[in-house]
């Protein structure tokens, strides 16, 4: 026989307002909720089948892709280089 649970809830006491305002505005960016953005970044930040850093390195590429920043490939610039 299973179960029926209740969602797990978390909250967060003392957060800071600079804090709250940048979930509120990366929440827009994507257009979820404050709560389901916490979510949404706890889960990808938790996941177990990346290394810590590339999780950061992924989270500062999305806000800057987020404002309109885009990034070349890292190796275009060697090659035309190896290609002279």
């Amino acid at each position: 026989m299973t179960r029926d649970r209740a969602p797990a809830e978390l909250v967060l006491a003392g957060v800071a307002e600079a804090a709250l305002h940048r979930l509120q505005e990366h929440a827009a960016t994507y257009g979820r909720a404050p709560d389901e953005d916490a979510k949404a970044i706890s889960a990808k930040c938790l996941r177990g089948n990346r290394s810590d850093a590339w999780v950061s390195v992924d989270a500062i590429q999305e806000c800057l892709a987020a404002r309109g920043r885009t990034f070349s490939d890292s190796v275009e610039l060697p090659r035309k280089d190896w290609d002279r």
